[in-house]
């Protein structure tokens, strides 16, 4: 029974080696879980910073654009109120002239 024995014996340490491969492998796995999700945290922040810097970059330009955009609206007012009241003046003349 010594052969019997002798398989036995390699059975029993072949489960312990399966087992404590499994035990490895799930350690492995929750170790890599755990990495990934830090990896993945420290990414989105990073991520979130450059956003916000961007976003920020992206505020002045819409502001220098909306500023230049209004001053350039406010001075053809300007223009075309001038010029409305030039013939204005040139309107009441005539009228004045032609119902004397």
């Amino acid at each position: 029974m010594t052969a019997f024995n002798d398989v036995m014996t390699a059975e029993a340490e072949a489960a312990q080696a399966i087992e404590a491969a499994k035990e490895a492998a799930t350690a492995a796995l929750a170790t890599a879980e755990s990495d990934r999700r830090s990896t993945l945290e420290t990414l989105e922040g990073e991520l979130k910073q450059v956003e916000e810097a961007e976003r920020a970059i992206n505020d002045k330009q819409v502001a220098a654009t909306v500023t230049k955009i209004t001053a350039a609206a406010e001075a053809e007012v300007a223009d075309v109120r001038q010029k409305f009241a030039a013939k204005k003046g040139e309107v009441t003349t005539l009228l004045k002239q032609r119902f004397q």
